[in-house]
Order: structure tokens, then sequence, then C-alpha cells
């Protein structure tokens, strides 16, 4: 195993990167019909789809917040602290963590919905002025953000679980 022993180098359950702060390399899972559970601890991240047709790959990165920008129209906020602004279904939408790029990579196909759980930094997310039972889970589809509407948050454990129906 390769493990970054400087803590500096490990990022947080929820932690946002700067702009041009260099992003952990993607995570490639292997997925199949018989083990459809993606479950990457160190960053807090899981997806089980409800099924997987063709074997692959589940590849999950952390977005340097200046690619989004590029690809989404995002902006970032003033502060410099790599949150992004952006609307999503109407709504105007802020991020306390950074963005997670799901992505099935090759001819990895999936059937049904996944339920995906994704932290947040609950400190963060209140001195932002967010309250945590209103968090929400956006998700850029089709050309623009859409917030989706199938979650829980667990103030306890600092998670938000949804059911999707796509993740690309």
């Amino acid at each position: 195993t390769c493990l970054a022993t400087v803590d500096a180098d490990i990022l947080t359950k929820g932690e946002i990167i700067t702009p041009g702060e260099t992003a952990p390399p993607a995570v490639k899972n292997t997925i199949s019909a018989d083990d459809t559970t993606v479950s990457i601890d160190g960053l807090g991240v899981s997806v089980d789809f409800t099924s997987i047709t063709t074997d692959g790959n589940l590849s999950v990165a952390i977005q340097d917040p200046d690619d989004t920008v590029a690809a989404t129209g995002a902006t970032l906020t003033e502060d410099g602290s790599g949150a992004l602004e952006f609307t999503a279904s109407g709504l105007s939408m802020t991020t306390v963590s950074s963005v997670i790029d799901f992505d099935l990579t090759g001819s990895t196909a999936s059937s049904g919905g996944m339920t995906i759980t994704l932290p947040y930094d609950e400190v963060a997310a209140e001195a932002a002025g967010f309250d945590e039972d209103n968090l929400e889970v956006s998700h850029y589809v089709g050309g623009e953000w859409v917030v989706e509407t199938n979650c829980t948050v667990d103030t306890v454990n600092n998670e938000i679980t949804c059911f999707v129906t796509s993740i690309e």
C-alpha cells in the first residue's frame, strides 16, 4: 500500500481544497454484479448500486474548484476558501465540501439507482452560516446543477445519504 505520511497531505472528511491545490488522484474501484458497493473510508464516501449490469470500475475523485468552475459555470466564493456558488433547481447554493466526481469508466454499466453517502464538515458548515439540518446535495447533470431530493442528513455522523438515479 502507498499511504501519505504527512498529515497536511491527507484530506479530512468534507474538507474543501482550494483552487490550484493538487487534488489527490482519483480512486479507482472495481465493481461487479457480485460486489455493488464502493467505500472510500478516508474520504467518508460510499456508493451502493442497485445493480451492476456490466462489471468494471467506478472512479471517485476530488475535483479542483477551478476545474468545476470551468466545467459547470459555478463561481468561486470571494473568501478564497475553494467554496463554490451556483444555482441548482432554482436555488442559490454554496458548497461546504469539495466537489466529488464519480465516473463509471470504460464499459461499466448499472441499472436502477444508487445510494451515495457523503461526509460534511459540521464546523465549516456552521461557520459559513448553514444549519446542518438544512444541508442539501447538488449534482451536475445534463449541463445544469440540480438538487437531489431523496436525501437524509445524519447530524450525528455528519453525513448526507441520497438515493439517486444517475451519477453521470
